[in-house]
């Protein structure tokens, strides 16, 4: 019984330290640099948010739209409106360690019920529970426009890299926003 605990606790420690991150690791890394694994919001001809997190399953703040920007699949993100509750999406993308520049580019357009509508996209670093919010750009055009983020962002083995996708958050903002191609890249 002795030896079977010191091979579990020997198998565990081996385990754990075997778990570290390399300087060049990317999760879920695409041909084309792209860190973001759904960038368009489809999967084999389906809308999905596979590899994307979401604040709500209720289809009125977040659905899909067949309205795309030229070069994208089938489908588009679409996201409501709301002071209290907009649409959002996120996706968490664990970076390589060290200092790096980022680009993140997502196309946006707005479809307005009012006189505001629009929304964002942002970049943050989550460290354990700290949280530092880095860059942002509002969409509030009625045609397709790509929107750009560059960062230089310095990492280490326990950050991740949010990047958020969500609708206006302002109280006067009604409509959405349809979010594609969504991509996230390593400059250096």
């Amino acid at each position: 019984m002795k030896s079977i605990s010191y091979v579990f606790i020997s198998v565990l420690v081996i385990n754990i330290l075997s778990c570290t991150k390399s300087d060049e690791s990317i999760t879920n890394p695409s041909s084309d640099g792209n860190l973001i694994a759904n960038s368009s919001f489809e999967q084999n001809g389906s809308p999905s948010l596979s590899g994307w997190q979401t604040n709500t399953s209720d289809s009125t703040f977040i659905s899909y739209s067949s309205i795309v920007p030229q070069n994208g699949g089938k489908y588009s993100i679409k996201l409501f409106n709301e002071w209290s509750f907009p649409g959002t999406i996120i996706t968490n993308i664990v970076p390589p360690i060290g200092k790096h520049r980022y680009r993140l580019s997502v196309w946006g357009k707005a479809i307005k019920a009012g006189l505001n509508a629009g929304g964002d996209i942002n970049i943050s670093l989550k460290n354990g529970s700290s949280f530092n919010f880095r860059k942002y750009h509002h969409f509030s055009d009625t045609s397709w426009v790509q929107g750009e983020l560059l960062d230089t962002i310095t990492t280490t083995s326990f950050d991740t890299i949010e990047v958020k996708l969500r609708g206006n958050i302002d109280q006067f903002s009604s409509g959405h926003i349809l979010f594609d191609l969504c991509k996230f890249e390593k400059l250096d």
